[in-house]
């Protein structure tokens, strides 16, 4: 489920011509400890590191409405969703 939302982000940002902010930004979003720092990903977009923390939360929050259209498609009811996407958080944390 996490790679299919990833995929499709990956792949929206592709098709506007966009890859290399997908690629600079993507690893925020497993919350990473050894990302390129905000003001690096700024100097190479060409842009302010508030830009950059603004592109980020955008791409979290739409991340996470991929992720529950995926997980929506694998419940029975759709008030299932956020218990489901809580469960994968903890298994993704492990014990």
């Amino acid at each position: 489920m996490i790679e299919e939302a990833l995929r499709q982000l990956r792949e929206s940002f592709v098709a506007a011509g966009r890859e290399r902010i997908f690629d600079l930004l993507a690893p925020r979003l497993s919350g990473e400890r050894d990302v390129v720092p905000a003001a690096e990903v700024a100097r190479e977009l060409g842009t302010t590191e508030g830009t950059v923390n603004v592109m980020v939360h955008r791409l979290r929050r739409r991340y996470r409405e991929l992720l529950s259209a995926v997980v929506l498609r694998t419940v029975d009811n759709p008030t299932e969703v956020e218990e489901e996407l809580r469960y994968l958080l903890r298994v993704l944390q492990g014990p």
